[in-house]
């Protein structure tokens, strides 16, 4: 059973999937600011402050890589959610 005929079984289903993954607009107030830095090991970062559960969590963006990491205790205190190891 293939994804997409999945979400052609249930509207309910389809709408929950589009509401999960629609982007979120942000107050008028907020304001997002990121640097560029440029290392002499690791090229050009992208770093940015995100929020999650309303901390703030400083992040480094690699926008070549496939997956995701995260300092453990950064997750166990901050981000809290289930994760794959």
């Amino acid at each position: 059973l293939e994804v997409g005929e999945l979400l052609g079984t249930s509207r309910e289903l389809s709408r929950i999937l589009a509401n999960a993954i629609k982007p979120k607009s942000l107050p008028n107030d907020s304001k997002i600011e990121a640097h560029l830095v440029w290392t002499k090991t690791h090229g050009l970062l992208i770093k940015i402050a995100m929020h999650c559960d309303s901390q703030v969590i400083n992040a480094i963006i690699d926008t070549g890589l496939q997956l995701n990491i995260v300092n453990k205790h950064v997750w166990k205190t901050i981000i809290n959610r289930p994760i794959d190891i």
